[in-house]
């Protein structure tokens, strides 16, 4: 059972399954359930799952009772998209998180968040933000490519400088840059220098300020809810981007072509005919690393202009083989 030890502060369950009542506090860092067979050890999960809004019988009840409680609360100072998904489903109450079910001998539940009633889906929904639960390949987050970033992010404490819209711009492009140098450090070879892009503003570009101006000075100011800033915030970084498309796209296109023409030695037709070339190259071991990482090192330098302004300090974080 892994469950971060952070957040589940507190497990309480009452006539269920072979358990009478049992109430179990856990402190910060890792918590080890030790037993013999048979012990219970795995009701401990059971009773997670359940607060986690899987489906229950019958047999969850302790034999001879009317009905199995079973209850958990969680800190949620390191559990950012929890509390936005409280605050949306107007759950929230600070940062602690409070579950309760209940399963009657008839079979049927009820359920409960910070003591309001909520639906299974409900729980199901909150609990992706606070559990996981990793044995017999169930319920594996790390096997979810959309939740390896956060991970990534979370270890490196980053949630809080990310919106909610966005995101898969700004931190995809920031940890393939960081990639790029992580194996340049790792080959002992020199990052390739990229010039700047250079092209004139285009004749909508002050349609793109027009519509960051509305949102920095009346949409935000006049937002009282959080969740509405946050998503405002996601949206004014797509439109700083999609501006830095508009005025230096074909720029950093025309870049790429010549990289790929001058990595594969032929006159490549487009970028996505010269990509598609290159992946079988490397796959055949055709191309040296020192050629391989100045087509990626430039590509993710023009990928990271056309994001600078979406990323702000993010755009100048840079790999440090010290952390």
């Amino acid at each position: 059972m892994l469950v971060s030890a952070r957040m589940l502060e507190n497990l309480y369950v009452k006539d269920f399954a072979i358990v009478g009542e049992a109430d179990i506090a856990l402190g910060a860092g890792l918590t080890v359930v030790t037993g013999e067979t048979g012990a219970g050890k795995s009701l401990l999960v059971d009773a997670l799952l359940l607060l986690a809004g899987t489906r229950a019988d019958a047999g969850a009840v302790r034999h001879g009772c009317e009905r199995a409680e079973l209850g958990a609360t969680f800190s949620l100072a390191d559990a950012p998209a929890a509390r936005q998904w409280l605050k949306a489903e107007d759950f929230d109450e600070g940062n602690v998180c409070q579950l309760r079910r209940v399963i009657r001998s008839e079979g049927n539940s009820r359920a409960w968040i910070n003591g309001r009633p909520a639906t299974l889906a409900q729980m199901q929904e909150l609990s992706e933000h606070l559990i996981e639960i990793h044995g017999q390949h169930e319920h594996q987050a790390l096997l979810d490519k959309s939740r390896q970033l956060d991970l990534l992010d979370a270890f490196g404490d980053l949630n809080d400088l990310r919106g909610e819209v966005g995101n898969g711009l700004i931190y995809g492009e920031l940890h393939r840059r960081l990639f790029c140098e992580a194996i340049a450090e790792n080959l002992g070879l020199p990052m390739p220098e990229q010039p700047p892009l250079e092209s004139p503003a285009t004749e909508v570009a002050w349609l793109y300020d027009a519509m960051l101006t509305q949102i920095r000075e009346i949409v935000v100011p006049r937002s009282t809810d959080p969740f509405v800033i946050q998503r405002s915030k996601g949206m004014a970084r797509v439109l700083k981007h999609l501006q830095q498309v508009d005025r230096y796209g074909d720029a950093a296109a025309a870049g790429e072509l010549a990289d790929l023409r001058e990595l594969l030695g032929a006159d490549v037709v487009s970028i996505d005919a010269g990509r598609a070339e290159l992946v079988k190259r490397l796959a055949d071991g055709a191309v040296s690393d020192a050629d391989a990482l100045r087509y990626f090192g430039r590509r993710t330098s023009r990928r990271t202009e056309l994001l600078r302004p979406a990323m702000g300090v993010l755009a100048d974080r840079h790999f440090d083989p010290r952390v």
